[in-house]
């Protein structure tokens, strides 16, 4: 995949030094300032470039810059991108309008043909398998239970309609007793992530039926194919859901970083934009 500004691994040292510097801050302003790539270094979209753009951009390098791009599809060509909205405010982080007010990961969708030929999911860093839940109808939305809501309140390791819950246990903020979690994406996978600072966990859902290649507690490293994009669970269409856990369990973060936030200043994606490796 490849496309927009620069390769991934020169974007932030634009010097070739091997480190990220204020030489490189000095060929960024420059790059803004002699009018270069203005579609990119106008970030807020005012329609000229200034000194706000610089910070952006300069914030855009020295975020942790971890996450590799978890799908085979490059947005605008082969897939679209619905993007998140978790501080409710009905703005994402670009202040355009999120997948949904409320939404709570970047959802990516493909086509139905698409789905049928197979679509990779890839892990978006070195990591342990938390849970893996397959097994859902993969054709949502459809009349079959597995597209419905659940009939009843659910506990710890049941599973109804497009809901799946895990086992009661130490899920609670950092790791502290006793917790469970229920999720709606039907056939699901989520990696705990070690070492990488403002990235506890990575979560994705609505995998293809019998798709998922990895197990609870396995090492996955980061780019390693772990499924196929499906639309089981509560969806209404072939797509990923990308979520990224920050601080804890189920504390949400937004990988991208931008004026309408929450996340001003912290760019988590390993690649601008994230497809271009």
């Amino acid at each position: 995949m490849s496309g927009g500004w620069g390769q991934c691994d020169n974007l932030g040292d634009l010097n070739y030094d091997e480190n990220i510097n204020i030489l490189d801050i000095v060929i960024i302003a420059n790059i803004v300032l002699e009018g270069n790539y203005n579609e990119i270094a106008d970030i807020d979209t005012s329609g000229t470039l200034d000194i706000l753009d610089i910070v952006a951009l300069i914030n855009l390098i020295l975020g942790d810059r971890l996450l590799t791009w978890p799908i085979d599809c490059i947005p605008g060509i082969d897939c679209e991108i619905g993007h998140a909205d978790i501080d409710e405010d009905g703005l994402s982080f670009n202040c355009d309008s999120p997948g949904y007010t409320g939404h709570q990961g970047t959802d990516i969708g493909i086509t139905w043909e698409q789905m049928d030929s197979g679509v990779d999911v890839f892990a978006a860093e070195d990591g342990i398998v938390l849970w893996v839940f397959d097994g859902k109808y993969d054709r949502c939305p459809d009349p079959h239970p597995d597209c419905n809501s659940p009939t009843s309140e659910l506990g710890p390791g049941e599973s109804d309609g497009y809901t799946i819950c895990t086992e009661l246990g130490p899920y609670c903020g950092a790791g502290d007793c006793c917790c469970f979690w229920c999720f709606a994406g039907g056939n699901i996978v989520i990696i705990e992530h070690f070492n990488t600072g403002n990235i506890f966990a990575t979560r994705y859902d609505h995998f293809k039926k019998n798709s998922i290649l990895v197990n609870q507690f396995d090492f996955v490293t980061k780019g390693q194919k772990i499924g196929e994009v499906g639309s089981s669970g509560n969806s209404t269409g072939p797509h990923l859901h990308f979520e990224v856990w920050g601080s804890g369990y189920y504390e949400l973060a937004e990988p991208w970083a931008g004026p309408c936030g929450p996340n001003f200043d912290n760019y988590l994606w390993e690649c601008y934009p994230p497809w271009n490796e």
